[in-house]
C-alpha cells in the first residue's frame, strides 16, 4: 500500500512524525507537506505564485521521501498527486493536527482540507487530529494518539474497500487514560464564540487579534463536539458535495417560476 501523508502545522511538526511513525506499519510511506504552519487556511490553493519544492529529512524518519511546498496543504496534495508521484497513492492521511477540528472548525481546517482534497480524486482519504483534553490550549501527546491512529487506520484499510471516502478523525489524549471508545457521529453546526482582542500599535493604529477560545455555543448532545468532550474518539464521514437537499425543492419553487412571476417578484 502507497500511503501520501501530509499536515497542515508543516513538514517538521511532531505530529506528521507521529502520523508516518503510525502509517509505515500499513505500507511504504512519502510525505509532502507545507514547509511552514498552515492552520486554518481550508481549502484554499496557490493560483499566481510559483510553489518552492524542496527535499527534506523527515523527523523520527529520515529515510522517508520527504517534500516541502511554500503553499496550502490542498497544494501539496494536489502537486503530489498530479506532479510528483509516479502512481497514486492508495490513500492519502493527514494530520495528527495539535487540536481538535470538530464542529465548524471542519470548514477552517487545512487537515481536512488535504484529505478533501485526495478525496476529489477518488483516493481514501482520513484527517487526524488530537485534543489534550487535561490542559486547555497544551500540545496533545502525539505519541499516544499515534497509537490510536494505527487502531483506526488497520480497521479502515481491512474494511472500506470504496474509493474516495473521507472520514474526519479526533483523539483525546490523556495521561494514563485511554478513549473511551468510538463514536461514530455527525458534525456540529454549533457556531463559535468567536471574540476578536484590540491592541495598539506603535503608530496608533487599533489592531485585532482573534482570541483562541474555541467556544462553541449549545453544540447538541449526538455530535463531534460533545463526543469528545467526553473522552471518545470521534468519527465523521464527510462529504464534497455541499448541496442542502432540504431546500433544493423549496428553493426551485422561488426560482424556476414562469418570466411573469419572476418579473412580479421583482427578484
Amino acid at each position: 500500500m502507497r500511503i501520501l501523508i501530509t499536515n497542515d502545522d508543516g513538514i517538521h511538526d511532531p505530529g506528521l512524525s507521529a502520523l508516518e511513525s503510525a502509517a509505515r506499519k500499513f505500507g511504504e510511506t512519502e510525505a509532502v507537506a507545507p514547509r511552514d504552519s498552515q492552520s486554518a487556511k481550508a481549502h484554499s490553493i496557490t493560483l499566481n505564485d510559483p510553489l518552492l519544492v524542496q527535499s527534506v529529512r523527515l523527523e523520527g524518519n529520515p529515510a522517508c521521501k520527504s517534500l516541502s511546498i511554500n503553499g496550502t496543504p490542498a497544494d501539496c496534495v494536489k502537486f503530489a498527486i498530479k506532479n510528483h508521484l509516479q502512481k497514486e497513492p492508495d490513500m492519502v492521511l493527514s494530520g495528527i493536527n495539535g487540536g481538535a477540528n470538530i464542529g465548524v472548525n471542519v470548514l477552517y481546517s487545512g487537515t481536512v482540507a488535504a484529505a478533501a482534497e485526495a478525496a476529489m480524486m477518488g483516493i481514501p482519504a482520513i484527517a487526524f487530529s488530537a485534543d489534550n483534553l487535561e490542559t486547555e490550549r497544551s500540545a496533545p501527546d502525539f505519541e499516544e494518539a499515534a497509537y490510536w491512529v494505527g487502531e483506526v487506520l488497520e480497521i479502515a484499510i481491512k474494511n472500506m474497500p470504496w474509493p474516495g471516502y473521507l472520514l474526519n478523525v479526533n483523539i483525546p489524549t490523556r495521561k494514563n487514560r485511554k478513549p473511551e471508545g468510538i463514536k461514530v457521529c455527525p458534525q456540529s453546526d454549533a457556531t463559535l464564540d468567536d471574540l476578536y482582542i484590540a491592541h495598539q500599535s506603535d503608530n496608533g493604529d487599533t489592531l485585532y487579534y482573534l482570541a483562541n477560545n474555541y467556544n462553541f455555543n449549545n453544540p447538541h448532545v449526538e455530535s463531534d463536539i460533545v463526543y469528545l468532550d467526553q473522552g471518545y474518539i470521534t468519527i465523521t464521514p464527510l462529504k464534497l458535495d455541499l448541496t442542502n437537499y432540504k431546500l433544493i425543492g423549496k428553493i426551485k419553487e422561488i426560482f424556476e417560476t414562469s418570466p411573469d412571476q419572476k418579473v412580479d417578484q421583482q427578484l
